[in-house]
């Protein structure tokens, strides 16, 4: 394949082909074959890859409400999230936390945040507004009865410590769907933090 770059170039893992057969551009020094081209498809280079959002959301934390029960969590406008870990913020008791699918709702969102420079967007000089990623907002409410629909998954959190949860199955979120972090009972309140991925191909 003399010019590998141009098979790739609007692959979804065109980044991951390039780096693969060793494409560094027209211009690269070929060297006769004598070194072969190495990729570790365990460990992701976020800094090299313009084409997956790495975002990040942490939304308004929800206070207590009498007899109601606080609700955080984050939406995807378009396409599909995958959420990569979870970061539950410390509470003043042990509490017991319920996280699962839910519907969406548009209470108190904020735009997540691309951690990489997401399809070239950042500038040459620094504007918040590039740093965003609007299609993954977070939300917080309080509700009456939990948002979770069918099953979810109880974590306790200790007194006065914060939770981290890497996601070993990844849950995905596309638009009408959410993530949620909610108190298993009435008059808490919640705070946590998300983060995950995002592919370029579907916008």
């Amino acid at each position: 394949m003399s010019d590998p770059g141009v098979v790739v170039q609007r692959s979804r893992f065109s980044t991951f082909l390039k780096q693969l057969t060793g494409y560094r551009g027209k211009l690269a020094t070929p060297l006769l074959g004598l070194v072969q081209p190495t990729f570790d498809i365990n460990q992701r280079a976020p800094e090299l890859d313009e084409e997956q959002c790495y975002w990040y959301c942490t939304p308004n934390s929800q206070a207590a409400v009498v007899g109601q029960i606080s609700v955080v969590g984050v939406r995807c406008q378009s396409g599909q999230a995958v959420v990569d870990w979870i970061f539950i913020r410390q509470q003043a008791a042990v509490s017991t936390y319920a996280i699962g699918i839910a519907a969406e709702f548009a209470a108190g969102t904020v735009n997540a945040g691309a951690a990489n420079n997401f399809l070239f967007a950042r500038g040459s000089v620094f504007n918040s507004a590039q740093a965003q990623f609007a299609n993954v907002q977070g939300m917080n409410q309080a509700n009456v009865s939990s948002p979770i629909s069918g099953q979810n998954i109880n974590v306790d959190v200790p007194a006065g410590q914060g939770l981290f949860l890497p996601s070993p199955m990844q849950w995905v979120i596309q638009p009408a769907y959410a993530l949620v972090v909610s108190p298993n009972v009435n008059n808490l309140p919640v705070g946590a933090s998300f983060g995950g991925r995002w592919l370029a191909d579907q916008l």
